[in-house]
């Protein structure tokens, strides 16, 4: 449930009505064509008309609670509230009716729910905490997903393996076309595990959802190329290649981490090692750091945050440094999930 937070004195909230009001006229409150009389009458003060919260959000049908413990005026919407109960009854409906059977099936059902460009459908075959990781990115596009031009004109699910744990893993192919023709086709990697459902019943659903991005370095002071890296990063992770530098960004552009070049496995300072865990991958031995970051006491910041660093050899001289700032939607243990799988991933091949 969407909710309007407004923190006022008095249970006042400003509104500017953007024309000037003379000091020596009532000021009259009319919602929807219907005056309003409060209890306490609109004034002005400093340019800008007072309205009392409670008369202007009841009389557009909104609740208004107040609490005194910390002076905060909360103003719920009724249609939003409405539209919140109508959503979360179709999502139990809908996992009721495609509850997949099998992991091929749970993949399946996610590609074609990209294919229709149906959020809800990718969503409700998503794993309680995936759909933490994906709902902003639902949202943000009112849950239609995917453009117009390239569409999907089908698509093909290939087992690739399974672990140990019970992940099994699935490529699907994308055939994407336009109006011209055939476009370049589109891969993602399925991750898809049993996950206790709401009710504690043990069901098939989509884990984890990467796509191969490659990154290219030149070897510093050299100009020369070290080997090209194909590394799968979540779906929702954007990145991009400006000067040099490969920046990790969140749906909503908002920097969350980068991929560097480095002369060894070396650590940024200012830092403190909590966690150190060892990690497999087709480039060698490398390791996952859980790291306690500060300001620099010189700067007089007190600032602190952690960081997730996966660290990886590139070639004899490199080692790959993909680091995440550590915060919502993921924790430590979520993130460090996420990047043992992007280590299983990654591949290499000399340009």
């Amino acid at each position: 449930m969407r909710k309007m937070w407004l923190v006022c004195v008095g249970l006042i909230v400003l509104v500017f009505l953007g024309t000037t009001v003379l000091a020596a006229d009532p000021i009259r409150l009319f919602v929807n064509g219907k005056e309003i009389v409060p209890d306490v009458a609109p004034r002005l003060i400093n340019g800008r008309t007072m309205v009392p919260v409670r008369a202007l959000a009841e009389a557009l049908g909104a609740r208004v609670t107040w609490d005194g413990a910390t002076s905060t005026v909360t103003v719920t919407l009724p249609e939003l509230a409405e539209l919140q109960h109508q959503k979360e009854v179709t999502e139990q409906a809908l996992e009721k009716v495609v509850a997949p059977r099998t992991p091929e099936e749970a993949a399946s059902l996610w590609a074609e729910g990209v294919k229709q460009r149906s959020g809800v459908l990718q969503y409700v075959v998503m794993s309680t905490a995936l759909r933490e990781q994906y709902r902003p990115v639902f949202e943000g596009y009112n849950w239609v997903t995917g453009v117009s031009s390239p569409w999907v004109e089908s698509y093909r699910v290939e087992k690739t393996g399974e672990s140990p744990e019970g992940v099994y893993t699935f490529n699907v192919t994308f055939a994407m076309k336009t109006s011209t023709g055939w476009g370049e086709p589109d891969i993602t990697r399925v991750d898809v595990a049993k996950q206790p459902d709401k009710d504690g019943n043990e069901e098939w659903c989509v884990t984890g959802l990467y796509a191969p991005r490659q990154i290219d370095f030149p070897e510093p002071g050299t100009g020369a190329p070290v080997p090209r890296i194909s590394i799968p990063l979540p779906t929702y992770w954007l990145l991009t290649h400006e000067k040099g530098q490969h920046t990790l960004y969140d749906t909503q552009a908002n920097p969350i981490g980068a991929i560097d070049l480095l002369g060894g496995p070396y650590l940024p300072n200012h830092s403190q090692v909590p966690t150190e865990k060892a990690v497999s991958s087709s480039l060698g031995q490398g390791k996952l750091v859980l790291l306690e970051r500060s300001e620099p006491a010189a700067s007089g910041k007190t600032d602190s945050w952690q960081e997730m660093h996966l660290l990886l050899p590139a070639d004899g001289d490199h080692w790959l440094d993909v680091w995440v700032k550590i915060g919502a939607p993921l924790d430590a243990a979520q993130l460090q999930a996420v990047m043992e799988r992007m280590a299983a991933g990654v591949q290499t091949e000399t340009p």
